[in-house]
């Protein structure tokens, strides 16, 4: 006999995850580990993720899309070549410096105190709402 969640449990299932998320990078920041990047509008089709920290490294078959806020957990710098930043959702590796012939840098990094941290309390407001909402309640503004 097979079960299946009902669409509400799979909501109360991806809001808990989503506020989960949020608070484990908030305590990130809080305790300044955090590295938080943001994808330059410039970049117009998006930033390849690639499997390992090579220039020609295969595509993992995903992108970052300009605007995207994103977290790493490792930096890597070649010598005489690109810095790399590591994922940390695991996906891969991104390019920090745009490809050869490109202007300007691929992402900026984010400021925790003035860009961060406004993001991140949004975030969690917004995913206690969401699972309260899942529950079949509201919260109080």
């Amino acid at each position: 006999r097979r079960f299946f969640a009902s669409e509400r449990d799979e909501r109360r299932r991806e809001a808990t995850l989503r506020l989960a998320e949020v608070k484990r990078a908030y305590e990130a920041a809080l305790e300044g580990k955090g590295l938080f990047f943001m994808v330059s509008q410039e970049v117009k089709k998006g930033i390849d993720i690639r499997k390992d920290p090579e220039p020609g490294a295969k595509a993992v078959g995903d992108a970052l899309n300009p605007g995207e806020v994103f977290e790493c957990d490792w930096e890597l710098e070649k010598e005489d070549g690109p810095r790399f930043l590591h994922l940390r959702d695991g996906r891969g590796w991104i390019l920090e410096a745009p490809v050869a012939g490109a202007d300007g840098q691929n992402v900026r990094r984010l400021d925790l105190e003035t860009e961060m941290f406004p993001m991140l309390e949004l975030g969690l407001k917004e995913a206690r709402r969401d699972l309260a909402e899942a529950r079949g309640a509201r919260l109080a503004e």
